[in-house]
């Protein structure tokens, strides 16, 4: 039996979905699929890219727009996968060497890496309504809620000096899990409607926190 066997009937549905959702946009499945990961604030490298109609599709995927509702669509038939791999069939050694990386100065909780993740988020727009998203996330209260979430460190907007139609959102949180709650929550479907109602374009980065700290050698840069 393969590794997802076991949740293939649920698989199969969320691509059907996807599929769906292809044939109402126009666009290809790998497209939607790239869209619903912007509309997360997913920001990571794309693997496996080996032609340059790989990266068109990509490019092309920046214009496909999806409404809260389509990504309820995608996401109401998931179901978390199980863990499968050496620390599912044989936790013993898998925590041992869980604890081995800790003792390297890797952190652990609960068994699993703890590592404090910030999304530099950028939305752009025309006429001022990059900044009138950013007034009413705060006005409605919407940034206040992300913000009580449990594991949010920061969320906080700024208005680049040089960029007057892009606001900046710098997005912390505690750990992975965390941000997947969040992800999760009803939260990401108001942000992607209001992000569809200004017409907003976003870029995203991803830090993880150097649990070392500063260096010596940058600390005397920094007056405090």
């Amino acid at each position: 039996m393969g590794k997802y066997d076991r949740t293939e009937a649920q698989d199969m549905e969320i691509v059907r979905r996807v599929h769906t959702l292809a044939e109402r946009y126009g666009v290809k499945m790998q497209q939607i699929a790239l869209a619903w990961e912007w509309a997360k604030g997913v920001a990571s490298p794309i693997i496996g890219a080996t032609k340059a109609a790989h990266f068109d599709d990509a490019a092309g995927a920046l214009s496909v727009k999806l409404r809260g509702e389509d990504i309820a669509y995608l996401e109401e038939p998931y179901l978390p996968h199980r863990i499968v791999g050496a620390i599912d069939r044989n936790p013993e050694e898998g925590v041992k060497l869980l604890d081995v990386k800790n003792e390297r100065g890797i952190n652990k909780t609960k068994g699993a890496f703890a590592m404090r993740i910030t999304m530099n988020l950028y939305y752009t727009g025309q006429n001022g309504s990059a900044r009138k998203f950013a007034e009413e996330m705060e006005q409605s209260g919407t940034a206040a809620k992300i913000r009580a979430e449990a594991g949010n460190l920061r969320y906080e907007y700024f208005f680049p000096m040089n960029d007057p139609e892009t606001v900046l959102l710098i997005d912390s949180w505690s750990d992975q899990a965390a941000l997947d709650a969040h992800h999760a929550s009803p939260m990401m479907g108001a942000i992607a409607a209001l992000r569809e109602k200004y017409d907003l374009h976003m870029r995203a980065e991803r830090y993880l926190s150097d649990d070392a700290g500063m260096p010596d050698a940058d600390k005397k840069f920094i007056k405090t």
